[in-house]
């Protein structure tokens, strides 16, 4: 079973997110363009901009949404607009407030219809709402998943616990899910494990996946699936199908040349006016 411990796996991402959000914030003071509000800064700065419908990305995330600043700016709104310019409610939190730090997470909830939506956040200099104000936006896209399923199967008499599987999609290992973490297979038993893929217009035709994992607790080669690299085509199908028709009617096709080749000739004398 997997423990906190001290140096352990999940301490190592906490201090690997420290680090990389106090990198963010650095490199955002030192690259942010200067904004004409007597020297103020201020941006917003993310590392996600593609959800699937529904998806909820908590302030504070390792890839949240952050509003940042300093002392010349006193206080936000922030709205989420679609296409068509329109309003969408619940989709931001929260919508207003005063800074009392450098940087404010947002938390994201993504609609439920895929499309481009854009962040709106608006910078006031003062409390007042007549304060100078200045306006940053940022881009977020709502795109259907593509689902993955793949059947993993257990090849020994006992139970298989803590097995923590992760995706990767045409070479691109993803981070294991919550539902594909600490898996249990039963003894001789199958277990089916999906994936959500979601990325922003993917190339037509063919692509792959297959899982990896890390997990000690029998020889990998004791579990069917993992490894196995699985494909699928976005766009068209695959040609299997077409290939074993194409074959099929070559075959009735020579079967029929030869039929014809190999059929006898019947001689039925001249015609009865040239005798």
């Amino acid at each position: 079973m997997v423990r906190n411990q001290e140096g352990g796996v999940l301490t190592k991402k906490v201090i690997a997110a420290v680090m990389v959000m106090s990198l963010v914030m650095t490199a955002a003071f030192i690259m942010m363009p200067s904004e004409d509000v007597d020297g103020a800064q201020f941006d917003i700065i993310g590392g996600k901009t593609i959800f699937y419908p529904g998806e909820r990305l908590e302030a504070g995330s390792e890839d949240g949404i952050f509003l940042i600043r300093d002392g010349g700016i006193y206080r936000y709104t922030a709205r989420v607009l679609d296409s068509s310019g329109s309003v969408r409610s619940g989709v931001v939190s929260p919508t207003s407030g005063t800074f009392t730090q450098t940087a404010t997470g947002l938390t994201i909830t993504a609609p439920n219809a895929p499309g481009d939506y854009t962040l709106e956040v608006v910078f006031f200099t003062g409390s007042s709402s007549t304060s100078e104000s200045f306006t940053k936006t940022y881009p977020i896209k709502v795109v259907e998943p593509i689902k993955l399923s793949v059947e993993l199967r257990n090849n020994t008499k006992v139970n298989i616990t803590g097995l923590t599987i992760k995706f990767v999609v045409d070479g691109k290992e993803y981070d294991a899910t919550e539902e594909n973490t600490n898996i249990t297979i039963p003894a001789n038993g199958t277990k089916t494990v999906t994936f959500d893929w979601v990325v922003d217009s993917p190339a037509d035709g063919r692509h792959t996946f297959h899982l990896t994992t890390e997990f000690q607790g029998v020889a990998q080669a004791e579990i069917t699936g993992i490894g196995q690299e699985i494909e699928f085509f976005i766009g068209q199908e695959s040609n299997t199908l077409v290939t074993v028709l194409m074959v099929v009617i070559t075959l009735v096709l020579v079967i029929i040349l030869i039929w014809v080749i190999r059929k006898p000739v019947k001689n039925f004398g001249k015609p009865k006016g040239r005798r």
